[in-house]
């Protein structure tokens, strides 16, 4: 028995790392610095950072945030349904691939992969899939909580991240002015993943990985779930330097992220005021941007 147990969470530790998102993540920073070495050497005949700065910092400036973050998430008690984690995943993923940063905010990922469930019940509640299925997801219930404040959350993290490191690693290129002259301008373009721990109720889990530790709060069995989630930040600075225009955007973003987590913990008495604290954020993400 205590050999099967083993076997099963080594794999589960192996799915995690074997995850679509963590695997395109890492092409995906191999790809920016490809691209940045080659803009700056069209520019300037030199590179100003190795090609693989972007993958080695993936991690290394997100591991703090994302552990203070999962045990954050896991005593306040904030569980999602794992039809969420899915679509979140799904819609990060395509993020990455398209190489559009501007659109990799989890705060789109989140709203998106919410009303998509909402959408799956409206025109799909028949699906299901081991036992998952739509239409056990009360999106008037805890879910218009949990999910608002998460992305705050999120939000939250991004703006630091954003306010901390975005003008360190910006890329100088030479461009054309409307007067048809050169003039330099700044590109940050970052990618971050962190390693995120949900608690996810049900007994799906255990479906897939029957050993997969759980716990019971009453008739309800709670898993907890390793997830990578992925920030995206694309931004030029042409008029400002980057280390005065970066990091006031970081603070904005990280201001946005407050008001999320306000409006969002209102639905506890309101519900729907969870639905308005992601367009909120949404807006708000996308108006700055």
């Amino acid at each position: 028995m205590s050999e099967q147990v083993l076997v099963d969470l080594l794999q589960a530790i192996a799915l995690f790392f074997l995850n679509p998102v963590w695997l395109i993540a890492i092409v995906a920073a191999v790809g920016l610095g490809y691209f940045r070495v080659k803009r700056e050497r069209r520019s300037f005949l030199v590179r100003l950072h190795p090609g693989l700065t972007e993958m080695k910092r993936l991690l290394a400036e997100s591991w703090l945030p994302a552990l203070i973050l999962s045990i954050l998430l896991s005593g306040i008690g904030l569980t999602v349904d794992i039809g969420w984690i899915a679509l979140f995943s799904a819609v990060a993923i395509l993020s990455m691939i398209s190489f559009y940063y501007q659109i990799a905010s989890p705060i789109y990922f989140a709203a998106i992969a919410f009303f998509g469930l909402y959408a799956f019940q409206q025109w799909g509640p028949d699906f299901g899939y081991r036992g998952w299925t739509p239409g056990d997801i009360d999106l008037f219930g805890g879910m218009a909580l949990t999910v608002p404040v998460i992305a705050g959350l999120f939000l939250i993290v991004e703006g630091l991240l954003v306010r901390r490191h975005t003008a360190d690693y910006a890329s100088p290129f030479l461009t054309k002015t409307n007067r048809g002259l050169r003039a330099a301008a700044y590109k940050s373009k970052r990618l971050w993943l962190l390693p995120i721990v949900f608690l996810v109720p049900g007994d799906f889990l255990s479906g897939i990985a029957p050993y997969w530790p759980q716990f019971t709060l009453g008739a309800t069995a709670f898993s907890f779930l390793p997830v990578p989630i992925v920030i995206g930040f694309s931004q030029v600075a042409r008029a400002s330097f980057p280390d005065m225009l970066f990091p006031k955007i970081g603070q904005a973003i990280t201001v946005i992220g407050v008001i999320v987590v306000v409006v969002g913990a209102l639905a506890w008495w309101m519900p729907i005021l969870g639905w308005a604290a992601l367009l909120i954020g949404v807006i708000g993400r996308a108006m700055l941007t």
